[in-house]
């Protein structure tokens, strides 16, 4: 690694946890405003414990890193399924474009929980509902040795019942590449994003992974602080070998520090098959509460 490279990294990590430690938030914002939008996507990054701003190489770079968009080759497509209880439903999609003037990508997040039970205030029922988050995140990343910059705006829709919401956000990312084995990214997630009235708390997240001399096996390790909330931590690793010629599967572990006060940490894991440009992915996720159970995450893509 050259002289310069260093410094840049060094740089990187050093503003990096400078914002994590100042954590932007207002008095007035809420730690839980839509949190549907940090739950993550896509089961490769999930099963590494969300430690992937830093990798973020594929078309779920519009949600991780949208400078990691340039990594697409031409033409990349995912759509994730999640498996919840309690009626909950998790769901994305997202199509990247590697173009001529950088890399482009169009993500759609569904979040919700059907058949909600309604109460009058005298405590009788009064049927069901549903709850249900959209969001619609518009990405563009471009750059030029190494050094790589991308933005993602956000529409924000919500609706419960006869209420109904529209909100809007920004985010900003860097990733700097010095080497086929390294690389450092930074991203500062929901900059002035408005919704059901509140502010939503901003989140910085700082990432680094690390390849092996081969590049089979990958380590990720990530920081994030949103609004006034604790330094979360995430740590995560892949291990991809061929089980025939052209054919690989990735085997995905990762840890990330709990917000829950029973636990310390919270364990991940998954698998991942490519079968010549398509691949399926999976991940096993705990959930915050022991009442809901284990999720899962499974993901189809087409790389093209």
């Amino acid at each position: 690694m050259t002289k310069f490279s260093t410094a840049m990294t060094a740089s990187l990590l050093a503003l990096a946890v400078g914002l994590a430690a100042a954590g932007p938030c207002p008095a007035e914002d809420l730690a839980h405003s839509a949190p549907f939008l940090g739950m993550g996507v896509g089961p490769r990054a999930l099963a590494m414990g969300g430690a992937y701003v830093g990798v973020a190489d594929d078309v779920t770079a519009g949600y991780w890193n949208p400078a990691g968009l340039m990594q697409i080759d031409w033409i990349e497509a995912t759509f994730m399924y999640s498996d919840m209880d309690l009626d909950r439903k998790y769901n994305y999609f997202a199509y990247g474009h590697h173009l001529d003037f950088g890399a482009v990508a169009i993500s759609w997040i569904n979040s919700g929980t059907d058949d909600i039970k309604i109460y009058n205030p005298d405590g009788t029922a009064d049927g069901t509902d549903n709850w249900n988050d959209n969001a619609l995140l518009l990405s563009y990343g471009t750059g030029l040795g190494g050094f790589y910059v991308g933005g993602t705006a956000k529409i924000l829709c919500s609706k419960m019942g006869d209420q109904d919401d529209t909100g809007f956000g920004v985010d900003a990312a860097v990733r700097f590449v010095p080497s086929s084995k390294l690389a450092v990214g930074i991203i500062l997630q929901d900059i002035g994003t408005q919704y059901w009235g509140e502010t939503v708390p901003s989140t910085v997240r700082v990432g680094v992974a690390l390849k092996s001399a081969d590049e089979d096996f990958l380590i990720a390790a990530d920081i994030d602080k949103k609004g006034d909330e604790d330094i979360r931590f995430h740590l995560g690793a892949e291990f991809q070998f061929a089980y025939v010629p052209g054919n690989y599967a990735a085997l995905r572990a990762g840890l990330v520090s709990s917000e829950s006060q029973e636990d310390n940490v919270a364990l991940s894991f998954g698998a991942g098959l490519w079968v010549g440009s398509v691949s399926l992915d999976y991940a096993y996720l705990p959930e915050k509460q022991e009442f809901m159970n284990s999720s899962h995450r499974i993901a189809l893509t087409g790389r093209f």
